[in-house]
């Protein structure tokens, strides 16, 4: 666990830049870290715990936070050419487990979660 000072100087380095990487209840500092997340906790109001730097976001050409991406390519040799020929969005990032090509939000295959993503062995889903 970090120390408050830790926090502070942490947040400091990335102000206005905290997307929540744990939105759904019950967020745990080993469940925010196998995300490839930051934890620190705070008592400031609507300021998660868990959250990665959000211009990692701004760097991909969509609308689709990073903690929300589905895997467009699971299949192993996944490529740029491979992933936007099945109309989705390739778009690397330094979140460990976070998929490179999703689909886009509003593709033509009304792709949607119906379920919470599940930890497995070789990754989410």
């Amino acid at each position: 666990m970090r120390t408050p000072r830790a926090c502070q100087l942490l947040r400091a380095a990335v102000p206005f830049h905290q997307r929540d990487c744990h939105p759904e209840p019950g967020a745990t500092e080993a469940a925010c870290r196998s995300r490839g997340c930051r934890w620190c906790e705070t008592s400031s109001l609507n300021v998660p715990f868990c959250f990665y730097d959000s211009t990692e976001d701004a760097a991909c050409p969509s609308d689709v936070p990073i903690q929300k991406r589905i895997d467009c390519h699971p299949q192993p040799g996944a490529s740029k050419e491979k992933c936007e020929a099945k109309g989705c969005i390739w778009c690397s990032t330094k979140v460990p487990n976070a998929p490179w090509c999703y689909f886009p939000a509003n593709d033509p295959y009304g792709y949607f979660a119906t379920e919470k993503p599940q930890k497995t062995s070789k990754g989410w889903r």
